[in-house]
């Protein structure tokens, strides 16, 4: 479970520096559409990134109790 989340959170990562590219582009077309598209790419990569963290941090509480020898 552990190997499975760590890559999940390779991907998110790579995937997050991607939208991130994106957003970073001026829009150059003032269509609503455009607009609502852009902004649900943001809210998009900012929700991976909360997914990413509460992620990290169960991975991290393990490996905490892994050395502690510490049982659930």
């Amino acid at each position: 479970v552990e190997t499975a989340i760590e890559n999940s959170l390779d991907i998110i990562d790579t995937r997050f520096q991607s939208i991130t590219k994106v957003l970073e582009v001026p829009l150059f077309y003032d269509s609503p559409e455009i607009r609502k598209v852009h902004n649900d790419i943001s809210v998009t990569r900012d929700a991976l990134l909360a997914i990413a963290n509460e992620m990290s941090k169960s991975v991290e509480k393990d490996e905490e109790k892994e050395e502690t020898g510490e049982d659930e």
